[in-house]
């Protein structure tokens, strides 16, 4: 064997051994590793982390971050939540209505709860930054439960960037929750009037 044929022999065998990404042993490559983590979060009733998606798929969690942004991209609803990434298929059975607000952070427990206790989820948050435009958070808020973990995990919010204005995509069913969100803001003073 030539020093050639040998060092390409080797180079491939480390690789196969040591470096190639696997999936029950076989090389998946990334549209195929988009397509199984559609088919995971289709059929989960609960969050997906993507440190679990990465381990699964033995590559890193910025990969996988990666493919789902490649995935938002495409239009699929996945939603980051604390605990990881689901498709909110019942979403379509909600209408959307957007409300601009004004706070301080404090004040931002009030507001949800405000929210959750009219019985309207609160989908996202998006600010208009002077600088880098607009600027786009999921919350996914349905619950007291959903408040409290999403004020655990993200002291720093977005309103903070514009002196507390914001919008909320709020998703409901029925009329009334919507125009008892909406009261319940205004009562707590937070609905923006330029």
């Amino acid at each position: 064997m030539t020093s050639l044929r040998k060092f390409l022999f080797l180079t491939n065998l480390l690789y196969n051994r040591y470096m190639k990404p696997s999936f029950g042993g076989n090389y998946m490559n990334g549209q195929e590793r988009r397509n199984e983590i559609l088919h995971i979060l289709n059929n989960s009733k609960l969050e997906v982390s993507a440190t679990s998606l990465a381990k699964k798929f033995a590559v890193s969690r910025q990969i996988i971050v990666g493919d789902i942004a490649l995935l938002r991209a495409l239009g699929h609803r996945i939603t980051a939540l604390p605990k990881g990434y689901i498709i909110d298929s019942n979403q379509s059975e909600y209408n959307s209505f957007n409300v601009i607000v004004k706070h301080t952070p404090k004040e931002t427990i009030k507001e949800l709860t405000a929210l959750v206790n009219a019985n309207v989820i609160v989908l996202d948050v998006t600010i208009n930054h002077p600088t880098y435009g607009i600027l786009k958070g999921d919350l996914n808020i349905k619950t007291l439960k959903d408040i409290e973990l999403f004020l655990k995990n993200r002291p720093n919010l977005l309103s903070s960037l514009t002196d507390g204005v914001h919008v909320h995509t709020l998703l409901y069913k029925d009329k009334k929750d919507l125009n008892a969100a909406l009261n319940a803001l205004n009562e707590l003073g937070f609905i923006y009037n330029d």
